[in-house]
């Protein structure tokens, strides 16, 4: 079995996709924080997931399966489609 991860391209920050996400689900945005309070208050490994962690790359399967990868319509509503 062969499977391939896919993403936006380029990656999206998350403190960008998780509000427009939580809206597209019909959930409450969630709050933001300084990145200090967010290390006092859980950690360097979270803050680190959430603000350095190198995205994926979509390359391979652009390359091997010709993927074109489209705007997210919850993350980019006014954007128009392909």
């Amino acid at each position: 079995m062969l499977l391939h991860l896919a993403q936006n391209s380029p990656p999206t920050p998350q403190r960008l996709w998780l509000p427009a996400f939580a809206l597209a689900a019909g959930a409450p945005v969630p709050p933001q924080i300084t990145e200090q309070k967010a290390l006092e208050a859980f950690g360097p490994d979270i803050v680190y997931y959430a603000t350095r962690l190198r995205g994926a790359s979509n390359e391979k399967a652009k390359q091997e399966l010709k993927f074109q990868p489209r705007p997210l319509e919850w993350l980019y509503p006014t954007q128009p489609g392909p």
